[in-house]
């Protein structure tokens, strides 16, 4: 376990030397500037206005992260021959990827608080009134964002990283839309294409059930079976990609 934190801990301060948290800084004066719009321009509800867009570009950033960066935390490693420095130490390759992965949770997590953090305060300042299910929200996209690295790794140890990266787009899209459109009569009459709804909805995470932005903003209840049932759907999920990322690593050749 010392030897995954210790290449968590350098993986965290790559990301912060190569200015990854800077999009902070960007993203709160663009919540500076969507809250001064909506309270000048939105009639009746300017706070959820700015907590609609705060809550949207928070998503879209740590997703982007997820995404362009974690096609890289290996990949490039490889490319540029660093990750033979590190394996001639006593560390498998295994241990390397938890760390590598454990370092870019924490700059996901970082990113999505403070980002989270900056959206609550604006909502507040412009007369919201802030309950548990916005914490929810933030917290569902953390690990949305969680997943989707996870699947744009797992896929990177097998594959080429724009292919990884279109991989990660799709199973993303496929398993927002999938659970949709399984439920939706016409397509359900269509054979294979319903075996392929199941077979997308059984092995990539229903990431429509990670949204929960919708509810706050029309001020619609979700009960906590549901909000723990989601928790544990997820968590399922990445237990899964883990294990897969460290069997694909194990027998992937570095030559």
């Amino acid at each position: 376990m010392k030897k995954i934190i210790i290449v968590a801990r350098y993986t965290f301060s790559e990301a912060v030397k190569s200015k990854i948290l800077l999009n902070i800084i960007f993203l709160g004066i663009a919540f500076l500037l969507s809250s001064y719009i909506a309270s000048e321009l939105t009639f009746g509800t300017p706070e959820k206005t700015s907590l609609d867009i705060g809550l949207g570009l928070t998503s879209i950033a740590i997703k982007i992260i997820a995404i362009f960066y974690g096609v890289n935390i290996i990949q490039s490693e490889i490319e540029n021959r660093s990750i033979y420095l590190v394996l001639s130490r006593p560390i498998t390759k295994v241990q390397y990827l938890m760390g590598r992965l454990m370092g870019m949770s924490g700059i996901l997590f970082v990113n999505v608080f403070i980002l989270g953090l900056i959206s609550l305060s604006l909502y507040y300042f412009l007369g919201g009134t802030i309950d548990s299910m916005m914490i929810w929200t933030i917290f569902f996209s953390f690990i949305e964002a969680l997943l989707l690295l996870l699947i744009v790794v797992t896929c990177s140890l097998f594959s080429s990283k724009v292919l990884s990266i279109l991989l990660g787009i799709s199973a993303y899209i496929s398993g927002y839309i999938s659970s949709t459109l399984l439920e939706s009569n016409q397509f359900a009459k269509t054979g294979i294409f319903n075996f392929v709804l199941k077979f997308l909805n059984n092995t990539i995470p229903n990431f429509s059930r990670l949204n929960l932005k919708d509810f706050i903003l029309y001020e619609q209840s979700i009960s906590s079976d549901v909000l723990i049932g989601t928790l544990l759907h997820s968590s399922l999920f990445i237990l899964i990609y883990l294990i897969l990322g460290s069997i694909l690593m194990k027998r992937k050749s570095l030559d």
